[in-house]
């Protein structure tokens, strides 16, 4: 059954961040990568198979994703549409793709 859930097809699961968990896991991470996503939403999920491949390749990169149906973090750091990927370095946001 599919329960809109975002992995990555090894097997190895990106780290569900909500908003007790965000700000430590980019805080605490060189370069983090942040997906955030929702279930009912086709394009994330096509982009999470990417998102999952690219965490199997880049060594020394955090990769979390965020449900933007159960936190609000997405609407503190502005994030208005879904799928979107944050990239953060030392905890600053770097890139938004």
């Amino acid at each position: 059954m599919d329960d809109g859930s975002v992995e990555s097809g090894s097997g190895n699961s990106i780290n569900d961040l909500d908003d007790r968990s965000f700000d430590a896991f980019v805080s605490g991470a060189r370069f983090a990568a942040v997906l955030f996503w929702s279930g009912s939403c086709m394009p994330c999920r096509m982009v999470s198979l990417i998102f999952g491949d690219l965490q199997r390749l880049r060594l020394g990169v955090s990769f979390g994703k965020v449900n933007v149906g159960s936190s609000s973090v997405a609407g503190r750091l502005g994030v208005m549409s879904v799928p979107t990927i944050l990239l953060f370095r030392d905890g600053r946001r770097v890139a938004r793709i």
